[in-house]
């Protein structure tokens, strides 16, 4: 029997740029014409080499997402607009000033969810607030395979979660 849907999948890497991975996900996304969506931390951009990677991410056609300025605390367990807006801003203004075309296809957010768990600890009122005065979209997931727990299994644990969805957002890391 043909599976008459093709699948959709959606490629993301979160808590970057990493100077020990980065550049080999780009080599091997570059290698088999892929695009994906970088998930980056503010104060690993500013970190030896990071502007540098967002820069070569961009420049190769992948999407980078504001993941956070500290990637600490998720943002519904601490819900003060203080803390969501020194979170939130604090990673774009580094993405503005030192990658400003990083909003090029508007200006997206991955919020941190602690393993991969969605709940009411991943987002605050404050959150959303920042979110809808600052234009961003929220950037969630389907599929965790856990690639920092298990780097042998994580690859059937992603094909089986792809077969099970239209379209499936996947997280690496």
């Amino acid at each position: 029997m043909v599976d008459p849907a093709p699948r959709r999948v959606t490629l993301t890497f979160d808590n970057g740029p990493s100077p020990e991975t980065t550049p080999a996900v780009l080599d091997v996304l570059s290698t088999r014409g892929i695009q994906a969506w970088f998930c980056v931390v503010g104060r690993r951009v500013v970190a030896d080499g990071g502007a540098e990677l967002v820069g070569r991410a961009l420049a190769e056609g992948h999407r980078v997402v504001n993941h956070s300025m500290n990637h600490l605390t998720p943002l519904g367990e601490d819900p003060t607009f203080s803390y969501a807006e020194a979170e939130i801003m604090g990673a774009e203004r580094l993405l503005d000033e030192l990658a400003p075309t990083w909003a090029a296809h508007g200006r997206w957010f991955r919020p941190f969810g602690r393993g991969g768990r969605l709940g009411p600890h991943v987002l605050s009122s404050a959150s959303l607030a920042v979110f809808e005065a600052h234009r961003y979209s929220v950037l969630l997931w389907n599929s965790v395979p856990r690639d920092w727990i298990d780097v042998d299994a994580w690859p059937s644990v992603a094909r089986s979660h792809i077969a099970a969805q239209q379209h499936t957002v996947l997280v690496l890391h």
